[in-house]
C-alpha cells in the first residue's frame, strides 16, 4: 500500500503536460519599424528592425518570409544584431537552429514563392532589435499618368505586434505635394499619414493583431524612378527564361521556314485542277496518309466500304434493342416536358434578367443539343438509338493478289475472334459486341495501332512519294521523350536545377536543338512526284465536292458507292451523298438487314437513302475506331510573415 501511494503521484505527474518540464514559447513584437528607400534605378531597399519580447522559453530562430508576388525578386539579403550592430555570417544552407555553432548565423533560400530568411542565436526572457535589410526589384507598377508602391509590408507575423511604422524616402527631387498616399489595415486602429521633410512619408499604427495585414499605397508622379530601368531589371532578373523563350521562338520560326523551303516552295503546280477518277486507283487509307501525313478515325470504315465494294465483306444492320430505344425517348420527352414546364414559369414570374439567364441557359443547352442531334441524324429516334452494324466475310482474303498487304492484315484483325460455342474462328464482326468489351476494344486499339506503321511503309513503298518515310515520323517523338526523360532525371537527382535559370536555359535549348534535329532527321516530306500526286487527290476531292451539277450527267448507283470510301477519307461523304437525293437507288449488294434480308435505311419500298447511309455508318464506325485507337510592366505586393522559434 505504501508503494502504491509512491506510484500513483508519479504516474499522474508523468502525465502533466509537457510546459511542466520545458517552458512554453511565449513571444510578441515591442514594435517592427520599417524604412523604405527608393532608388532611382527603379529598386527600392527595406530595412526592418524587429523588437523581438521573448517572454517565455528560450529561442533559437528567426524568420521572415518574403512573398514574390508582383515583384521579380529580393537581393542583398542582411541581418543584423541590434544590439551590437554586427552582421550575421551568411550560411549557403540551412542550419540546425539548437547547434551553437549555427548561433550568429542566417540564411535565404526560396520556397512555394516566397523568399525565406532564418537566423539562428541563443535567446530567453529577453528583449532583443533584430534589424533585416534587402533589396526589393521590380515592385513597382507603372501607368500612363503616375507611378506606383504598393507594399504589404505585414501580412502573416503570428504574435502581435505593439506599434507599427513604414517610413518611405523618396529622393530629394521629388515633389511630394502632388503624391497621393494611403494606407490600410484591418482593424479599426487609426493610421497615421505624415508628410516629413522634403522627400519622406510617414505611416503608423498601434496593436496589429496575429495575421492582420498592414498595407501602404502611394502613387507618385512619373519621372522620380526610371521606368526603363525597371525593365533593364526586369530582363536582369529573368535573362534565363527570356533567353529560353527565345530560343524557343527561333526554333519554331526555324522549323516553320525549312518546313515551307522543303514541303512548299516549288513544290506541284500551284493550281488544282478536277480529277474524275481516283489517281493511280490507289486505295482509300493510302490515298489519306498521301494526302493528310496522317490516318484519322475515317481511315478504318472507308477501308470497310471499300472491302464490301470489291467483294470482300458483306455490311448488315444489327437490329435495335427497343426497350432501351423507349427508355432514351421517354427520358427525352420527360426532360423536354420539364424545362418546358420550367420556361413557362419563368414567362410569369417576376424574376430580375439577371437571375432568368442563368435558366435560360440552362433550358436552352439540352433543346441545342437535341436540335444538333437531329440534324446530324435526321430524326430523334436516330439520334437516340444509333445504328450498330455486324460485318461478314464473304470470300477467302489469304494470298489474295489484288489485296494490298495492310488490307490482308486489317480482314484478319477484324476476323481474329473466336466463337465461344463452335470454338472456331468467327467470319465475323459485331460493332455491338465490341462496345460491350473493354479488353475487346483495347485488342483492337493495340492491333491497329500496329496496322497503321504496316499502312505507312506499304503506302511509302507503294507510291514513292515521300522523300522522308512516314513511318519513321515516330522516332521524332522518341528523341523529344528521351531527352525530356534525361533532364528530368537529372533534376530529380539534383545534377541540374530547373529553378537555376542558367540550368534552365541549357535544358531549353537542348530540347530546341534536339526537336529542330529531329524534325529534320524525321519528319515525313513529299518528293516533287509526291507533292504533283498529292495535288491530283485534292482533284479528286474537288470533283467529289462538286459532284451535284453532274447530277443528270454520269451519277450512277455503282459510282456512289465505288466512291463513298474516298468520300469519307476527305470528310465529305455526306455532301458526296447528298449529290444523289432524287435518284432512285436500290440498296447496294453487299448491304443489308440482318434480321430479313432487307436493306437497311429503307423509308418506302426498297429505296435506299445514301445521305442516311453515309451519316450512320460513318458516324457508327468513326466512333468504335476512334475509341479503340484511331487516329504593363511591374506590381509590387509582397508582404508575408515572420516570427521566431
Amino acid at each position: 500500500m505504501k508503494k502504491l501511494s509512491i506510484i500513483i503521484p508519479l504516474f499522474l505527474f508523468l502525465l502533466l503536460p509537457n510546459s511542466s518540464f520545458a517552458q512554453q514559447q511565449v513571444y510578441s513584437y515591442d514594435a517592427i519599424n520599417t524604412t523604405i528607400t527608393v532608388n532611382g534605378d527603379a529598386t527600392f531597399t527595406v530595412e526592418e528592425q524587429q523588437l523581438f519580447n521573448y517572454e517565455a522559453g528560450t529561442f533559437h530562430q528567426g524568420w521572415r518570409a518574403i512573398s514574390l508576388d508582383k515583384i521579380s525578386r529580393i537581393t542583398d539579403v542582411q541581418v543584423i544584431d541590434g544590439a551590437t550592430g554586427q552582421p550575421l555570417q551568411h550560411s549557403s544552407q540551412r542550419l540546425n537552429k539548437t547547434d551553437p555553432d549555427s548561433w550568429g548565423k542566417y540564411t535565404g533560400y526560396t520556397q512555394d514563392g516566397n523568399v525565406n530568411i532564418e537566423w539562428y542565436y541563443d535567446l530567453a526572457n529577453t528583449k532583443h532589435l533584430w534589424v533585416l535589410r534587402y533589396v526589393v526589384h521590380g515592385g513597382f507598377s507603372f501607368y500612363k499618368e503616375n507611378d506606383r508602391l504598393y507594399w504589404n509590408a505585414l501580412t502573416d507575423y503570428s504574435s502581435p505586434i505593439g506599434l507599427a511604422s513604414v517610413k518611405v524616402l523618396f529622393p530629394e527631387n521629388a515633389d511630394l505635394s502632388s503624391m497621393q498616399f494611403d494606407a490600410y489595415r484591418e482593424d479599426s486602429y487609426a493610421i497615421n499619414k505624415i508628410v516629413q521633410g522634403n522627400n519622406s512619408i510617414y505611416f503608423e499604427t498601434p496593436f496589429i493583431q496575429p495575421y492582420e495585414a498592414f498595407t501602404i499605397d502611394i502613387a507618385f508622379p512619373k519621372g522620380i524612378i526610371s521606368e526603363s530601368a525597371f525593365w533593364k531589371e526586369w530582363l536582369t532578373a529573368y535573362w534565363g527564361y527570356v533567353g529560353s523563350g527565345i530560343a524557343a521562338v527561333l526554333g519554331v520560326l526555324f522549323s516553320l521556314l525549312y518546313w515551307y523551303r522543303t514541303e512548299r516552295y516549288g513544290k506541284g503546280r500551284g493550281v488544282i485542277i478536277a480529277q474524275y477518277e481516283p489517281p493511280q486507283q490507289l486505295r482509300p487509307a493510302m490515298a489519306e496518309v498521301l494526302v493528310k501525313e496522317k490516318i484519322t478515325e475515317k481511315t478504318w470504315p472507308a477501308t470497310i466500304i471499300d472491302l464490301a465494294v470489291r467483294g470482300y465483306i458483306a455490311i448488315k444492320e444489327e437490329p435495335e434493342d427497343k426497350l432501351v430505344v423507349f427508355i432514351r425517348l421517354s427520358l427525352a420527352v420527360i426532360l423536354v416536358g420539364i424545362l418546358g414546364a420550367i420556361s413557362v414559369l419563368v414567362l410569369f414570374v417576376d424574376v430580375p434578367f439577371e437571375g432568368r439567364m442563368p435558366l435560360v441557359l440552362f433550358i436552352a443547352a439540352p433543346i441545342l443539343v437535341l436540335i444538333i442531334a437531329y440534324r446530324k441524324e435526321g430524326s430523334i429516334k436516330k439520334s437516340f438509338a444509333p445504328k450498330s452494324y455486324i460485318l461478314e466475310k464473304v470470300k477467302e482474303y489469304e494470298n489474295d493478289p489484288s489485296l494490298e498487304e495492310y488490307e490482308v492484315k486489317f480482314l484478319r484483325i477484324i476476323f481474329s475472334g473466336i466463337d465461344l460455342v463452335t470454338k472456331e474462328k468467327k467470319n465475323h464482326f459485331s460493332l455491338k459486341e465490341i462496345k460491350k468489351s473493354s479488353s475487346s476494344q483495347r485488342e483492337l486499339a493495340r492491333l491497329l495501332n500496329l496496322l497503321k506503321d504496316d499502312l505507312y511503309k506499304e503506302t511509302d513503298k507503294d507510291t514513292k512519294a515521300f522523300e522522308k518515310a512516314i513511318h519513321k515520323e515516330k522516332y521524332f517523338m522518341f528523341v523529344l521523350f528521351g531527352l525530356t526523360f534525361f533532364f528530368a532525371m537529372l533534376n530529380k537527382i539534383q545534377i541540374i536545377d530547373l529553378e537555376n535559370q542558367l540550368h534552365f536555359l541549357v535544358f531549353v535549348c537542348a530540347i530546341v536543338v534536339a526537336v529542330v534535329i529531329a524534325f529534320i532527321k524525321f519528319e515525313s516530306r513529299l518528293s516533287h512526284e509526291g507533292y504533283l500526286l498529292k495535288e491530283d487527290w485534292l482533284g479528286f476531292k474537288l470533283y467529289l465536292e462538286t459532284a451535284e451539277k453532274y447530277r443528270m450527267q454520269n451519277l450512277t448507283p455503282d459510282i456512289f458507292e465505288k466512291y463513298l470510301p474516298y468520300a469519307m477519307i476527305f470528310g465529305i461523304e455526306k455532301k458526296w451523298a447528298k449529290s444523289f437525293e432524287g435518284i432512285h437507288m436500290q440498296p447496294p449488294s453487299w448491304y443489308g438487314s440482318s434480321s430479313v434480308g432487307m436493306a437497311a435505311g429503307i423509308s418506302s419500298g426498297t429505296s435506299f437513302s445514301p445521305v442516311g447511309f453515309s451519316s450512320s455508318f460513318s458516324s457508327s464506325f468513326s466512333s468504335a475506331f476512334a475509341s479503340a485507337g484511331g487516329g504593363g510592366g511591374g506590381g509590387g505586393s509582397a508582404g508575408g510573415g515572420g516570427g521566431g522559434g
